[in-house]
């Protein structure tokens, strides 16, 4: 607000509600994938919803809890699925170069959902606000909260994709079992069913978290109002995930691909190139803390806006081509 004005917050505000709203209703739909067939997805993906909106909205001790045991879990599920991969793991396959044809379009295909599944100072506001901006705990929560979550993605990538089986078809996953034998498929989906489960379970509590503090705030609501606004709060924070996550069965990556390719694109590539020119601006001379001046700011920046204009454009011409098939 200091830096941008009451617009600009606004601004930042709903693209913080947007966010989590988008990520929220995309892990109702993989947590309720995960749990049956896509032929029931409707039912499945309400249950997951009930029992995810349940733990979220619990009393802080009992929610700390169920997110320490379902933690315990899912380091269970995926050490479970790492051991029973390991054998079939060739680590040849991984120096392997890529299949695409145009490696550069498909890494841009690919940022938006990357931006939007690897991003996470969302919930730097809720670290800071439980530690009371305590420095030394925020950032050894960051950096420990970060490191572990990337060791278990490298590790679980490395032991899909460091087995032979077949590729995934343009806009579907990757079947995470594919090279194991018949015998290991049973025990290895059962794990990744709890893993996936668990990791989106506790996904969902942090972005439901962040969402009804962003909420509180623009409502003018806080953690200790028990009036009527809280039951306005809690519906516009569960419901809306809950029907974009109802609106069809493939919106998972789509979803992702929107948070990534817009909202925190602007949230965490443009706006902090924002706030750091109006902090250099305000700064006396020499007060810098990071080199670079405005060239590492404007090239920051553009490289944000780029990747929102071709996001934008791509989904422009998706739309043109599905409404009109012959173009």
């Amino acid at each position: 607000r200091d830096a941008l004005g009451e617009s600009g917050a606004q601004l930042t505000s709903a693209f913080f509600v947007v966010t989590n709203l988008m990520l929220m209703g995309a892990y109702v739909a993989a947590g309720g994938d995960a749990l049956g067939s896509a032929d029931g997805y409707v039912g499945h993906r309400i249950a997951f919803f009930l029992a995810a909106t349940l733990l979220a909205g619990a009393p802080s001790v009992l929610a700390d809890a169920a997110n320490s045991g379902l933690v315990v879990a899912m380091v269970g599920a995926l050490g479970a699925l790492l051991v029973l991969a390991a054998p079939s793991v060739d680590l040849s396959l991984l120096a392997q170069p890529g299949t695409a044809s145009e490696p550069g379009s498909a890494l841009m295909t690919a940022a938006p959902i990357l931006l939007g599944a690897l991003v996470f100072q969302n919930v730097v506001p809720i670290i800071a606000k439980r530690f009371k901006g305590d420095t030394e705990k925020i950032r050894e929560s960051v950096v420990l909260g970060s490191a572990a979550p990337a060791v278990a993605y490298i590790a679980f990538c490395a032991s899909v994709l460091g087995r032979p089986g077949e590729a995934a078809a343009p806009g579907e996953l990757l079947d995470a079992a594919r090279g194991l034998p018949d015998e290991l498929r049973g025990p290895a989906c059962a794990a990744l069913a709890v893993f996936s489960v668990t990791a989106v379970a506790t996904s969902f509590t942090g972005a439901a978290v962040g969402q009804l503090e962003e909420i509180r705030g623009l409502v003018g609501g806080d953690d200790d109002d028990d009036s009527s606004n809280e039951a306005i709060v809690a519906a516009a924070c569960f419901l809306p995930p809950l029907a974009l996550a109802l609106s069809g069965p493939n919106v998972f990556l789509p979803l992702l691909s929107l948070t990534g390719g817009y909202a925190n694109t602007y949230l965490f590539g443009l706006l902090p190139c924002l706030l750091a020119w109006k902090h250099r601006e305000a700064a006396e001379a020499g007060d810098e803390i990071l080199p670079g001046g405005r060239y590492s700011l404007s090239a920051l920046g553009s490289g944000a806006a780029t990747m929102v204009v071709s996001a934008g454009l791509g989904d422009a011409a998706h739309a043109i081509s599905t409404a009109v098939p012959h173009v």
